[in-house]
């Protein structure tokens, strides 16, 4: 998988081996998370033209819904691409194509690759997942969410047997996690090129302002008019293999191989995009 960015990003990555995880309500898609939210919320209105509930069924799906507009956890994201040199990427996230992308082997990088959950345990906070774009995927997801939802709210407030009541309870916490989870990797159709690949981390920042399921507490910067707060995951360099030059590129092979030798990465391999761009 392949991470896009300018000269000045590439170096540091390359020279202190950390990628920034950064907050997702800075990123420069502005319906991240919400996308899904919305499609939920709209098949579970349908659902409820035709079943309507009682007052403590609202209740609960109210204290529900409140849970996933203001969640505890705070996603922070790095995205990468399937593809390594894609003229979309090099104009969005390398300098109009003077940057570079950076070739990672996945399996090298010790990420979960099951669906993102918040995890108190740092280590096991950093969650690998591919966006999903594809409409009737992302609708099938979602009808059978709802539908999942709804009936884990009958069966919590309708169930009179206590171990029962209690099962069904846990099912609803199911549900709301797996909402939360796919909130994360649902994207716009409309953003499908990309094919975008993302390491996740759900930190927690607690009413004491204290901070769960990471190994530092967040730093910040600015980005794009806002203050972004992001965290670094390192990598060893062997999780390196490939380095591709934008078609915007000043860099000149010899300084590349010079550069990779001397912070460790003499094994990165170097090539030009193929795209015809300048």
């Amino acid at each position: 998988m392949y991470h896009y960015t300018d000269l000045n990003g590439f170096i540091s990555i390359m020279q202190f081996k950390k990628l920034w995880l950064t907050s997702a309500t800075s990123m420069n898609n502005h319906q991240e998370v919400h996308w899904f939210k919305n499609l939920f919320y709209a098949k579970l209105t349908e659902i409820l033209e035709h079943q309507p509930l009682s007052g403590e069924q609202i209740e609960l799906l109210n204290s529900f819904w409140s849970a996933q507009v203001n969640p505890i956890s705070n996603p922070h994201i790095c995205c990468f691409s399937e593809n390594g040199d894609l003229l979309s990427q090099w104009r969005a996230y390398a300098d109009d194509a003077a940057g570079m992308s950076i070739g990672f082997d996945s399996s090298k990088l010790n990420l979960n690759e099951e669906l993102a959950v918040q995890n108190i345990i740092p280590d096991n906070n950093i969650w690998l997942n591919s966006v999903i774009y594809e409409h009737d995927e992302q609708q099938r997801i979602v009808d059978e969410l709802a539908e999942s939802f709804v009936n884990a709210v009958k069966a919590v407030t309708e169930q009179q047997d206590p171990i029962q009541a209690q099962e069904a309870q846990m099912r609803l916490s199911v549900v709301a996690s797996q909402c939360s989870s796919y909130s994360y990797i649902f994207k716009n159709p409309a953003f499908s090129e990309e094919k975008e690949v993302r390491v996740i981390s759900l930190p927690m920042l607690d009413n004491s302002n204290k901070w769960f399921g990471c190994k530092e507490k967040p730093k910040f910067r600015s980005s794009g008019g806002t203050i972004a707060s992001y965290f670094e995951l390192e990598f060893a360099a062997e999780s390196v293999n490939e380095v591709i030059l934008g078609p915007k590129s000043k860099v000149n092979k010899a300084d590349m191989d010079t550069f990779l030798r001397s912070n460790g990465l003499g094994h990165v391999e170097v090539r030009l995009s193929t795209a015809s761009y300048r």
